[in-house]
C-alpha cells in the first residue's frame, strides 16, 4: 500500500485571532514566497485559512484588507503525485477524508483533474490510501447489494409515521446516501415504494384527510353563523386563522357550490358557483322532471338551478345551452300582459316593460317600411320615446348558422339609413325587473345622443 502521508505538518490551533494578526500573516507569506497567498496555502505552519473568512467575510476581502490584489483563478495542470499529495494534505489539515465538493470549497484541485488521472474520484482516494478511512465506507453504492440498501432504508423508516421530504432525508441519512439510492433505483422514492412506502398514496391520503378537516371547519362555521357561509365569510374567518382561504377551498373542492353540496348545506347563489357540466346536467334533469324541454321562464321556479343570466354568460344564448344538453329547442309563442305575441322570453320581458311604462310602440315592422332595402328583415320593436322614434333589435335570441352576419347586416342597414338603432343583447337582461329594463333602455338611448 502507498504510504498514507508524504510529509508531516504542524497545525497551529488558535482560539482567537485578530484582523491585524491575520494581515501580518499575509504579509509574512508574501515576503517569503513573492506572491499573494491562495486560500489553500494557509495550512500547516500558517494560521488557519478559516480565520480569513471569519474575520473579513471572504478570503479575497482578507487579501484586499492586507493591501494586495486577489489572485485570479488559474487552471493548473497537476501531476498524479501532486493530486495524491493534495488529498493527503487535506486529510492532515481537516482530519477527515475529502469529498469533491470540500476540495473545491477549500481551493484544491477540481474534480476534472482527478477524473483525468484516475478515472474516478474513488480511485484517487484508493491510491492516496484514504478510501478505507471514510466514516461512510459505502458512500460508493456499488459496494452494497440491492437488498442491503433496501434493508438500510427499512431501518431508517421504521420509527417514522410518514415519508420525509428529500431535504430531510439528505440531511439525516448517513449510509447509503440519498444520491446512492437515486443512482441505483432511479430515485429514493422508487426505492421507498419497493419496501411499501408509496409517496403518491401518502399524498392521496393527505388530501383526503385535508379535505375532511376543511369540510369539518366549514360545517363548524355554518353552526357559528347559523346559516350557510358565503365565500366572503370564508375569507373573513380565514384571516382570523379559523379556516382556510376561499382560494384554498376552491382548489380542493372545485367551487363553493360543490363544497356546500358536499357539506349538506343549502347552497348560496347557486348559479355563480356551478360548473358548465353541472349546468348542462341540471337542464337534462329538469327536462325529465317537467316532461318537456325547459323554457327560460322555468328557471325562476327551481332554486337548485342557475339563473338565465348565468346560462347566457356561459353558453352565449339560451338555445346554445339547450342544444349543449342534447335537448330540442322550444319554439314557444309568448303573450304579453296585454296579449301581444312575442317570439322569445326576452321579447316578452321587453314588451311587458313597454306596456307597463305606456311607451308607444309597434312590433315586427318591416325594414323596407323605413329604409330603402329589399331585405325581408323586421324590427323587434319600433318605439316613440320623448317624441323621437327608436328602432329596437334584441340580438342573440336564436342561435343559428350565419346569425352573426345577419346582425352585422342589420346594423349596417340602420346606420346607412340614419335610423336610431338600439342594440340589445342577452347580457343586457341582467335583471327581469321592469324598472331595471326601463333603466337599461333609457341608458342606451342617452348613449345615442352623447
Amino acid at each position: 500500500m502507498r504510504m498514507l502521508f508524504l510529509y508531516e505538518v504542524k497545525i497551529i490551533k488558535r482560539e482567537n485571532v485578530t484582523k491585524e494578526e491575520f494581515i501580518n500573516e499575509i504579509h509574512k507569506y508574501f515576503s517569503m514566497n513573492g506572491r499573494t497567498p491562495r486560500y489553500s496555502d494557509f495550512t500547516g505552519e500558517w494560521i488557519s485559512c478559516f480565520w480569513g473568512k471569519r474575520l473579513f467575510g471572504s478570503w479575497n476581502k482578507a487579501i484586499i484588507a492586507a493591501g494586495y490584489e486577489p489572485n485570479q483563478r488559474v487552471v493548473y495542470s497537476y501531476s498524479k503525485e501532486e493530486l495524491i499529495k493534495q488529498l493527503q494534505d487535506y486529510y492532515n489539515n481537516f482530519k477527515k477524508v475529502p469529498t469533491q465538493r470540500s476540495l473545491k470549497v477549500h481551493g484544491y484541485a477540481g474534480s476534472k483533474s482527478f477524473y483525468n488521472h484516475f478515472g474516478s474520484f474513488k480511485n484517487a482516494l484508493k491510491e492516496a490510501g484514504l478510501l478505507d478511512l471514510r466514516k461512510d465506507k459505502h458512500q460508493f453504492c456499488e459496494t452494497y447489494t440491492d437488498e442491503e440498501m433496501l434493508n438500510s432504508l427499512r431501518n431508517y423508516m421504521k420509527d417514522k409515521n410518514r415519508i420525509p421530504n428529500h431535504e430531510e432525508m439528505s440531511s439525516s441519512m448517513v449510509s447509503p446516501s440519498v444520491p446512492s439510492y437515486d443512482r441505483r433505483f432511479g430515485s429514493i422514492y422508487k426505492a421507498l415504494k419497493i419496501i411499501g412506502y408509496d409517496k403518491d398514496i401518502q399524498k392521496e391520503n393527505d388530501l383526503i384527510e385535508s379535505n375532511k378537516e376543511m369540510l369539518d371547519k366549514y360545517i363548524e362555521l355554518a353552526k357559528i353563523l347559523e346559516r350557510t357561509p358565503s365565500s366572503r365569510d370564508i375569507d373573513q374567518y380565514s384571516k382570523q386563522g379559523f379556516c382556510s382561504s376561499m382560494k384554498t377551498y376552491e382548489s380542493h373542492f372545485g367551487s363553493l357550490f360543490a363544497l356546500q353540496k358536499q357539506s349538506g348545506l343549502t347552497p348560496t347563489v347557486v348559479g355563480r358557483n356551478k360548473t358548465k357540466q353541472e349546468m348542462l346536467e341540471d337542464l337534462t334533469n329538469l327536462s325529465k322532471e317537467l316532461g318537456r324541454t325547459p323554457s327560460q321562464n322555468d328557471l325562476k321556479y327551481f332554486e337548485h338551478v342557475a339563473s338565465l343570466k348565468k346560462y347566457i354568460n356561459v353558453f352565449g344564448s339560451w338555445n346554445n345551452a339547450i342544444e349543449g344538453s342534447n335537448l330540442k329547442p322550444n319554439n314557444n309563442i309568448y303573450h304579453s300582459n296585454n296579449g301581444q305575441k312575442c317570439l322569445s322570453y326576452y321579447e316578452l320581458l321587453f314588451c311587458n316593460m313597454l306596456e307597463y311604462f305606456k311607451i308607444p310602440h309597434t312590433k315586427e315592422d318591416p325594414y323596407k317600411d323605413h329604409i330603402d332595402t329589399d331585405k325581408k328583415y323586421r324590427f323587434d320593436f319600433v318605439i316613440t320615446y320623448e317624441d323621437i322614434k327608436y328602432f329596437i333589435e334584441i340580438f342573440g335570441i336564436v342561435s343559428r348558422s350565419g346569425y352573426e352576419e345577419t346582425i352585422k347586416d342589420k346594423i349596417s342597414l340602420c346606420k346607412n339609413g340614419q335610423l336610431k338603432l338600439i342594440e340589445i343583447y342577452p347580457e343586457d337582461f341582467y335583471s327581469c325587473s321592469l324598472n331595471e329594463l326601463y333603466k337599461m333602455m333609457t341608458s342606451k338611448i342617452r348613449n345615442l345622443h352623447t
